[in-house]
């Protein structure tokens, strides 16, 4: 079950960023923009692992997994609803954060459901999925991207998010 949940969550965010683009050129940021957008979250994302790394003794890996489902979910439903450039940057900034509990709680989670003799088969099996649900997310949504609004993209994913969460929860 924390396999499908992982890979839904991966294929929701590669989607979203695929879309971001969209976010992006409705703000008229050029490309250079774009690149720096997405380097900002992957640093804002690096800059909360050692808190997160210091959390994890004490809450287990599930919590990260579920904040991130249900605050994506949340930020996701106010994406599509930007109105500035300040804005655009607060939002990268909760990317990044809810990005490295998404990171973290799932590295955690899978070394803490394998053996020692089948960890590698599983950290590679875990790789070589989130690179295909990536690529296929990325593709879907520039073809979803021409046939649906933004908007609807964005609230779709949020749904997807929080029943990712609830999924979690059921997991317990």
């Amino acid at each position: 079950m924390a396999d499908i949940i992982t890979k839904q969550r991966i294929f929701c965010k590669q989607l979203n960023l695929s879309v971001l683009y969209s976010v992006c050129e409705k703000y008229r940021l050029k490309l250079h923009a774009v690149r720096l957008f997405l380097r900002i979250v992957r640093a804002e994302r690096s800059a909360h692992l050692p808190l997160l790394g210091r959390l994890s003794e004490r809450f287990d890996s599930r919590y990260f997994l579920l904040a991130n489902s249900w605050g994506m979910a949340v930020l996701l439903l106010y994406v599509p609803h930007i109105g500035s450039v300040v804005q655009v940057y607060i939002v990268q900034v909760l990317l990044g954060l809810f990005g490295a509990m998404q990171k973290h709680g799932e590295k955690v989670l899978i070394a803490n459901f394998t053996d020692s003799g089948e960890r590698g088969k599983k950290i590679g099996n875990y790789h070589f999925w989130t690179a295909v649900f990536s690529a296929a997310a990325i593709m879907l949504g520039g073809f979803l991207a021409d046939f649906f609004t933004v908007q609807m993209i964005f609230y779709a994913s949020s749904i997807l998010y929080f029943l990712s969460g609830l999924m979690m929860m059921k997991t317990g």
